[in-house]
């Protein structure tokens, strides 16, 4: 089997290089002119084409289109677990489940805000590493989010557009879940870094520079 991933984008190629699929995916010969050759069954393979948009009639018309529309709660809290980890006594994911459904819930919110306005500028890779980086913050801490670093976390995945308030609309669906104070007695200053992360536009910068090898968490989306 063939995968090719982000087939629409060479769609917009001038040259049109797709179209060397055509008589591949019609009846699995190597080309159009005098002297194709007939692939041999036993040879031939299976292609299977990702894209964000349908593309042009000649592609469609020769295979089968599968689309997924937009998952709902449910969906979106297995996607969450699986994401953390696919251990079932994984005591990391145990303390992060009560928060799966209110961030599921909290990111239909903004999908429906952002249809609304007509425009898409989240999506469920934001969400995904929503869930990777709180992961990360509960199992270097052995407890449950804190208060901060919920924040840190929705900020750095859910931030970047000054009219659209993604932090409150979070804490709304996550209530007291979200008002967990750290407990920074006795903590050393690593520790404190972990459970009281810089929230400031700064400290968001200055964390999402940092390289994996001397930050919490190395993988970042976006400035």
């Amino acid at each position: 089997v063939v995968v090719l991933d982000e087939v629409g984008l060479a769609e917009d190629s001038p040259n049109l290089p797709l179209k060397a699929l055509h008589p591949l995916l019609e009846d699995g010969t190597e080309g159009g002119d005098d002297s194709q050759q007939i692939i041999d069954r036993q040879q031939r393979v299976a292609f299977i084409g990702i894209s964000n948009w349908a593309l042009d009639p000649a592609k469609m018309n020769r295979g089968v289109m599968v689309t997924r529309g937009d998952p709902d709660e449910d969906e979106l809290k297995l996607s969450a677990r699986g994401i953390c980890s696919n251990r079932v006594d994984d005591p990391v994911k145990e303390r992060l489940d009560p928060y799966f459904r209110p961030l599921a819930a909290a990111y239909k919110n903004i999908c429906e805000e952002q249809d609304r306005r007509k425009r898409a500028f989240f999506g469920l890779r934001d969400f995904y590493s929503l869930i990777k980086m709180l992961y990360w913050m509960c199992e270097k801490s052995n407890c449950p989010p804190t208060g901060p670093q919920l924040e840190h976390a929705i900020k750095r995945n859910f931030g970047g557009l000054d009219s659209f308030k993604t932090y409150e609309m979070f804490m709304n669906d996550l209530g007291d879940l979200g008002s967990n104070p750290p407990d920074l007695s006795n903590a050393s200053e690593e520790r404190k870094e972990i459970l009281h992360p810089d929230c400031t536009p700064l400290g968001l910068i200055k964390t999402s520079l940092r390289t994996k090898e001397i930050t919490w968490h190395g993988e970042n989306r976006y400035l």
